[in-house]
């Protein structure tokens, strides 16, 4: 979808989605069985149009992002709810940490961020993109407060350079939805069945003690996009023995606000995976 954006332009590509998602809703057998898991466990059914509707939402983050990035911002408008909350976090000097979701477009919220937050903004980049994302992330413009932190896996060198971020008083968004590779991991109750999801973010939230701030990304009509932060988890502890207790607190706070916004938006889920164990 990326490469067609790239080389097509922003109309022409939204002519094209609609044929590509009708592809997809056919023949994308796994995805289409991820989906309808995910749909039963909303308690709702699933049929040809539901998956059109979450592939073609899916398709349309992508081409936003893509344009986005290369500053065709103005044909954009994003609301901000509770940017407070960022600012004020940042204005104790120790950084803020943003925890997104696979749901929306979290991508588009870092660079939205980069208008008005006065800080860097730390988006983490997984090693498992596909080249063709790579190159073209990295044709784009320059923003000023933009930088990108490749991940692998739980590599030392990507928490250092994680908490040396917030050290500088840094902007740093994770993601808290998708376990990869050799990445730490707890079954925590999501939508009524136990899933697995990376204790990463709230462990360098209690080594750093910095609160993890969720956040999202939401699209709300064409070419709009509402960006929500919700009040900060702590992860707190007074000895080592509290704090597995204290991550697996902080991972349920966060988990239920996963949820609302899940329940809220369910055709901007975007995790086509055996995401429950």
């Amino acid at each position: 979808m990326m490469w067609i954006t790239a080389y097509a332009g922003y109309s022409i590509s939204r002519l094209l989605l609609p044929l590509l998602s009708f592809f997809y809703a056919l023949f994308d057998f796994s995805a289409k069985r991820y989906i309808r898991e995910f749909r039963t466990r909303l308690g709702v059914s699933t049929n040809f149009t539901d998956y059109y509707r979450q592939f073609n939402n899916f398709g349309t983050s992508l081409i936003d992002r893509y344009f986005y990035m290369f500053d065709d911002k103005d044909h954009f408008t994003y609301e901000r709810v509770n940017e407070r909350i960022i600012t004020g976090q940042l204005d104790k000097g120790n950084g803020a940490i943003l925890l997104g979701a696979h749901i929306g477009d979290w991508q588009m919220a870092g660079s939205v961020l980069d208008e008005t937050i006065p800080k860097p903004i730390n988006l983490l980049r997984f090693d498992v993109d596909s080249d063709e994302v790579k190159k073209l992330s990295n044709k784009a413009p320059k923003k000023r407060n933009i930088n990108y932190i490749t991940i692998s896996g739980e590599s030392p060198s990507t928490v250092i350079e994680i908490v040396n971020a917030l050290k500088r008083g840094e902007v740093v968004c994770l993601l808290g939805d998708r376990v990869l590779g050799g990445q730490q991991s707890e079954k925590v109750p999501f939508m009524g069945a136990y899933a697995s999801f990376p204790t990463g973010p709230f462990a360098i939230a209690a080594a750093t003690n910095v609160p993890l701030i969720p956040f999202f990304s939401i699209k709300t009509g064409y070419r709009k996009y509402t960006f929500i932060a919700y009040e900060p988890i702590s992860v707190r502890y007074s000895s080592l023995e509290q704090k597995k207790s204290a991550i697996n607190d902080a991972m349920l706070q966060y988990v239920k606000i996963l949820e609302d916004i899940v329940s809220k938006y369910p055709y901007q889920w975007y995790n086509f995976y055996k995401f429950w164990d």
